[in-house]
């Protein structure tokens, strides 16, 4: 598995990591189940009923608050039963044929979760955030097609009725079009990224993916990390003990629009090793060169067309022009 973990809202100071950080230790344990056909002990259901009531409505917590007093009634399971069905939507898959039942069990999914978001409960709404800004992303993103879609024309007709120098010279800058043998498949595998973000924040907009989620390993130092292809997996999919399919939210400081496009970056191209995986090529900071990063040999400048296309730098700034890393103005690109 890999993740790639956002550290500051610029453009710099980004890396990859190759597992996530312990758990932070101050989690609620039970001895026994709790809920529908649970054990159901006073000490346990008073646990769960704190944890639920520290836990926002907009992620799954109750409203009207439950009474804390230890007796697991109808509100009580039916409050279990709501959150689960809000952390784990839709998966008949879900952990070997599990699927939401009102309990909560020792050491098992949804505790986990409730620890995680009751630890959060009380900072800033981070997935609200991610809401208000998931809007800015994806007209951002529409932006960037609608530019590549003027540049496509530029290369595919000898007399294009739609061209633009200047627009060209952006998306050359950005993804070396103009070095390639095959430029039109660069910009068709180019665009299908910026059309699988869409969808994704399409789908978040709407409410009927949960694209956004709270991570279970809070960071001091990053903002935020995707599973590399986490487009292309399924809700089931667990690996390291964590659901590929989503962008994870590791701080509260969390809320950039250039962190939800790069972590996207990440998310919308291949998996890990498998080629096409979008990773941390090259940066163009600092101007005028940038310089390479973990995964690339070259600076910006002089990235090849296939690490451009696989540089998570490219994929940001392209849809960002207002970060101000746009091609020099003189000079050779």
């Amino acid at each position: 598995m890999r993740w790639c973990i956002c550290k500051s809202h610029g453009i710099i100071d980004y890396r990859s990591a190759d597992a996530p950080p312990a758990r932070k230790p101050d989690e609620v344990r039970i001895s026994e189940s709790v809920g529908l056909g649970g054990v159901n002990a006073y000490s346990d259901v008073l646990k769960i009923q704190q944890l639920l009531d520290k836990i926002p409505k907009i992620n799954g917590g109750p409203a009207p608050l439950l009474a804390t007093d230890g007796i697991c009634g109808p509100l009580t399971r039916g409050a279990i039963l709501d959150f689960q069905k809000k952390q784990f939507p839709a998966n008949p898959q879900f952990h070997d044929g599990w699927r939401p039942d009102g309990r909560v069990d020792p050491g098992k999914w949804t505790i986990d979760k409730m620890n995680v978001i009751a630890n959060w409960g009380s900072r800033t709404d981070l997935l609200e955030i991610a809401r208000k800004q998931a809007p800015v992303a994806r007209a951002r993103v529409m932006n960037a097609l609608h530019r590549l879609s003027v540049v496509r024309s530029s290369y595919a007709l000898p007399s294009p009725l739609f061209s633009n120098a200047q627009l060209k010279r952006e998306a050359d800058w950005h993804f070396k079009f103009h070095k390639s043998a095959y430029p039109l498949d660069n910009i068709d595998a180019v665009s299908t990224i910026y059309q699988r973000m869409n969808a994704a924040l399409s789908k978040f907009i709407a409410g009927s993916f949960p694209l956004f989620q709270l991570s279970d390993h809070y960071r001091e130092d990053a903002l935020a990390y995707a599973h590399v292809g986490g487009y292309s997996f399924s809700i089931a999919e667990i690996e390291s003990g964590e659901q590929g399919a989503y962008i994870y939210v590791a701080n509260e400081r969390f809320g950039s629009l250039p962190v939800i496009i790069h972590e996207l970056g990440h998310y919308c191209g291949g998996r890990f090793k498998s080629g096409r995986e979008i990773d941390h090529v090259s940066t163009p900071h600092p101007k005028p060169n940038g310089g390479a990063r973990e995964a690339g040999k070259h600076d910006y400048r002089r990235m090849t067309p296939e690490e451009a296309l696989k540089n998570v730098y490219s994929y940001q700034v392209y849809a960002l022009p207002e970060m101000g890393y746009g091609p020099p103005e003189l000079g050779v690109i």
